[in-house]
Order: structure tokens, then sequence, then C-alpha cells
């Protein structure tokens, strides 16, 4: 499994226990294929980018947020306007 395969399956986990979503209820809400989102929860390289698109807007992240950082580290958002968001991170300070 790559890294950004990885990422996402590790954001994806940790999202919807923030939200409080079953996969089954997060399918339903965006009308994704099953067998596509359990793929991408079994780190399978995504096809397309239409159901990412849903996902990032459903968990208000951007797409690079969704697939490149850890979600982990995300401590708040906030919209600033209805095109621009301000995005609270924390990073660890390697000793």
């Amino acid at each position: 499994m790559n890294k950004k395969n990885q990422i996402l399956k590790e954001n994806l986990f940790s999202l919807m226990k923030r939200k409080k979503v079953s996969p089954a209820k997060l399918c339903r809400d965006l009308s994704l294929n099953k067998s596509t989102f359990h793929n991408y929860l079994n780190g399978v390289t995504p096809q397309g980018v239409e159901s990412l698109v849903r996902l990032s807007m459903y968990f208000n992240l951007s797409l690079d947020e969704l697939l490149f950082q850890d979600s982990k580290k995300i401590i708040h958002r906030y919209q600033i306007d209805e095109d621009y968001y301000l995005t609270i991170t924390y990073f660890e300070r390697k000793k």
C-alpha cells in the first residue's frame, strides 16, 4: 500500500469516528458505492475523483487535506466566507 492510500485510509477511519458516522450511513448520505468505499478503507487506490470530492465536502476538508495530511492533526476548521477556510493544525516538534 502506498503512502497516499495509507493516509486516506487512516483519515477516513479517524473522520468517521470524529463525526460518529458508520461506513453504511456515510455511503447512504453520499450515494457512494459500498464496495468502492470499502476499497478506500482497505487501502486500494481510488479510481476517479468524484467520490473523493464528495468525501472531502462531507468532512469539510480540501482534497489535499483528505489525501495528504493527517486529519488527526486538524484541530478546527473555520469558514471565512463561501470560498475560504482557515484550518488550525498542530505539529509535533522533532527532538
